[in-house]
C-alpha cells in the first residue's frame, strides 16, 4: 500500500507466513496468533522510519539490495488476542496505520474465557483492565458506539426511577387543563357554551327532554350539541422527551436482545479467502460469552416494566410520541428533581449512540495475554493464602488499576506477617534502603534500567525481624518454551544472583534470604527445576516451575514452603 510523506512515497506491503497481503480488500487485517508477520517499506535509506505495534517499537533494519526496511518475520501477536494497531511513522509523522484483528484456536480461547471468569468472580469490573490497553472517555460530540453493559446498565437506572413512580405517573408528570367537546354526560351536563348553540342552530329541534333551552317560550332539545368539559392534558413537550427515551431504550434493547440470540462469526465475500478462520474465536466471541450469560433476562425485565410505563404514558395519560426528542431543561424541568434526573439519564442515554458487541471506544482492545494471566495468578494466590488460614490485615490500591487491583496486600498468621506486592520495583541500594529490603546488584556494564520488577514479591516476616523472600514470574508459555529458553536459569540470575536483601545490622548484601524463584505457568506437565530432585532433603533456594491454570493449581507447593 502506497503512503505519501511530503514529495516522497513509500510502499508498505504486510507479509503473513511469507505471502503478501491484499490490503485492498479490507481496512482490517485478520490474522492468527500463531502467524509470522513481517513488515516491507520501500524508503529512502536517509528517511527515519519508526514502526509501531501499539506501543511497542519493532525492531527494523534497511536491506541496500532490496532498497527496503524490514522487520524480523516473528510471532508478533503470540501473546494479543483482538484488535491491534499498526503505525509507521516518517521523520515521526505518522504516515501508515492498519488494524489487525487477532484470533485465537478454540483450546486457547477457552483457557483465556476461563481464567477472565475467574477475575470476573472476583472483581465483576476486571473487563475494564483485560479489553482495554488504553482508556477512552466516551465521545459525546458524534455517532459512537457503546459496549452491552453500559448501555443495559443506563437503560436499567432509567427505568428504575419511572419504577419508583408506577401507578403514580398522573400526579408526577406535568399536566395542564384543557377545554375539550365531548358528548353529553354526567360531568358535562351542564357545560354548554351559548357560542355553540348559536353556532349549531340547525341542530335544534322542540322537545319536552329536560336537557333543552326554552327560546320564545319554547322547548328545544340540545342532544346533538357537543358539551365542554375542562380535563388534564399530559401532551406537553416535557413528557413527550421522556416518552421517546423511553421507546429509544425499548428499540435498543430489543435490537441487543436479538444479537444476542443470534449472533455468531460471519463471512462476507472478501473474506471467502480466509474459510480457515470459522474455526478460530475473535475477541467479539470472547466478549459476548462472558457479559451475556444473565444479560437476556435483564433485557427482558427491563422490557416488562416499560410495556407497563409506556401503557401509562400512551394509553392513560394519552402523550403522544413525536420521535427520540432531545432534552430541554425548561423553567419546571429545573424545579422538579424526578424531571431533572430523568432529563440528564436520557440526556446520557442518548450519548451512549449504538450498541456494539465488545469493541468499541470503552473496550477498544484486549490487553496481552500475559497481563491477564498474572491478574489470573495474582488472584489464584490471594485465594490460596486464604485458604491456608493466611487471614488478609490490609490492602493497597495499585497506582495504576486502582480499586481494580492490589498493589500490596498484608497477611497475618500467628505471630508472622506475609507481604504480597504485585510489580513491586527492586532498585539500587541507596540512603532510602531499610533494613530487610530488596536490593538490585548495579552492574558496571549495565548504564540503564538498572531495576527489576518481578510479577509477585512474597515477604515473610516474624516479630523478631526476621524476613524472607519468595519471587514469582507468570509466563504465559507452554513448559516446554520454558525449557527451551532455559527460563528457570535466567529467573535465578535475575531474582537471586543479581538480587540481594539488605541487613542493616551487619551492613551486608546477601541473598541467602531469597528462599525461592519459580516461573508460573498454564501449559504443559512437565516440571521443571534448576536442582537435581532430593528426596531426603530441600535443596534452597526452591528455582522450579509451578503449574497455575483454571484446571490445575500446584501453588501449593511454594505456600507450604512459606509455612515451614
Amino acid at each position: 500500500m502506497i503512503s505519501s510523506v511530503g514529495n516522497y512515497m513509500l510502499d508498505v506491503k504486510i507479509l503473513k507466513n511469507s505471502e503478501v497481503i491484499d490490503q485492498s480488500i479490507t481496512s482490517e487485517v485478520i490474522v492468527m496468533d500463531t502467524d509470522f508477520l513481517q513488515f516491507h517499506i520501500e524508503s529512502d535509506p536517509n528517511q527515519n522510519i519508526k514502526v509501531y505495534i501499539e506501543d511497542y517499537l519493532l525492531p527494523i533494519s534497511y536491506i541496500s539490495e532490496l532498497k527496503l526496511f524490514c522487520s524480523v518475520s516473528d510471532k508478533i501477536f503470540r501473546e494479543s488476542f483482538g484488535h491491534s494497531n499498526l503505525r509507521i511513522f516518517c521523520n515521526d509523522e505518522m504516515v501508515f496505520e492498519k488494524i489487525f484483528n487477532v484470533c485465537t484456536n478454540e483450546s486457547k480461547f477457552d483457557q483465556i474465557k476461563s481464567m477472565v471468569k475467574y477475575l470476573l468472580d472476583n472483581n465483576e469490573r476486571i473487563l475494564d483492565i483485560c479489553f482495554s490497553r488504553t482508556k477512552f472517555k466516551m465521545n459525546h460530540s458524534g455517532p459512537s458506539e457503546s459496549n452491552f453493559e453500559t448501555i443495559l446498565s443506563q437503560a436499567e437506572k432509567i427505568i428504575n426511577i419511572f419504577l419508583t413512580k408506577k401507578g403514580n405517573l398522573s400526579s408526577t408528570l406535568k399536566s395542564h387543563l384543557i377545554t375539550v367537546k365531548e358528548d353529553i354526560n354526567e360531568q358535562n351536563i351542564d357545560n354548554i357554551n351559548p357560542l355553540d348553540i348559536i353556532e349549531n342552530i340547525s341542530d335544534l329541534f322542540p322537545s319536552n327532554d329536560p336537557n333543552s333551552i326554552i327560546l320564545k317560550n319554547r322547548k328545544y332539545s340540545l342532544d346533538k350539541i357537543k358539551r365542554e368539559n375542562y380535563l388534564d392534558s399530559y401532551n406537553l413537550i416535557e413528557n413527550q422527551i421522556l416518552l421517546g427515551g423511553i421507546i429509544s431504550i425499548k428499540d435498543k434493547l430489543e435490537s441487543m436482545l436479538f444479537l444476542i440470540k443470534n449472533s455468531e462469526l460471519t463471512f462476507e465475500k472478501e473474506y471467502e479467502n480466509l474459510k480457515s478462520f470459522q474455526n478460530s474465536y475473535s475477541l467479539d466471541d470472547l466478549y459476548l460469552q462472558l457479559t451475556t450469560a444473565g444479560m437476556e433476562i435483564r433485557i427482558q425485565n427491563v422490557l416488562t416494566s416499560i410495556s407497563i410505563i409506556l401503557f401509562e404514558i400512551q394509553k392513560k395519560l394519552r402523550v403522544a410520541f413525536n420521535g427520540y426528542l432531545h432534552p430541554i431543561i425548561t423553567p419546571f424541568v429545573r424545579n422538579s428533581s424526578f424531571y431533572l434526573s430523568v432529563f440528564n439519564c436520557i440526556h446520557d442515554w442518548y450519548n451512549l449512540g449504538s450498541p456494539n458487541l465488545g469493541v468499541n471506544q470503552n473496550l477498544t482492545k484486549i490487553r496481552s495475554i500475559s497481563k491477564i494471566y498474572e491478574l489470573f495468578c495474582l488472584y489464584k494466590i490471594i485465594e490460596n493464602l486464604i485458604d491456608y488460614q493466611w487471614i488478609v490485615s490490609k490492602s493497597i490500591e495499585h497506582k495504576f488499576f486502582k480499586n481494580f487491583i492490589p498493589s500490596h496486600i498484608e497477611f497475618q498468621k500467628d505471630d508472622l506477617t506475609l507481604h504480597l506486592t504485585y510489580e513491586k520495583i527492586i532498585t539500587p541500594f541507596d540512603s532510602d534502603t531499610q533494613h530487610n529490603d530488596l536490593v538490585y546488584l548495579k552492574h558496571h556494564f549495565r548504564t540503564e534500567f538498572q531495576f527489576y520488577t518481578p510479577d509477585f514479591v512474597l515477604k515473610k516476616e516474624d516479630t523478631m525481624g526476621n524476613a524472607e523472600y519468595y519471587i514469582l514470574d507468570a509466563k504465559y508459555s507452554h513448559i516446554n518454551t520454558l525449557y527451551k529458553y532455559d527460563v528457570m536459569d535466567e529467573l535465578f540470575r535475575k531474582y537471586h544472583t543479581n538480587i540481594a536483601v539488605y541487613d542493616s545490622a551487619r551492613n551486608v548484601l546477601s541473598s541467602h534470604k531469597i528462599l525461592s524463584v519459580n516461573a508460573l505457568h498454564p501449559f504443559g506437565e512437565k516440571r521443571l527445576s534448576k536442582w537435581q530432585e532430593n528426596d531426603v532433603v530441600k535443596i534452597l533456594p526452591n528455582v522450579s516451575s509451578i503449574k497455575v491454570s483454571s484446571s490445575e493449581n500446584d501453588l501449593y507447593e511454594i505456600i507450604s514452603l512459606i509455612d515451614l
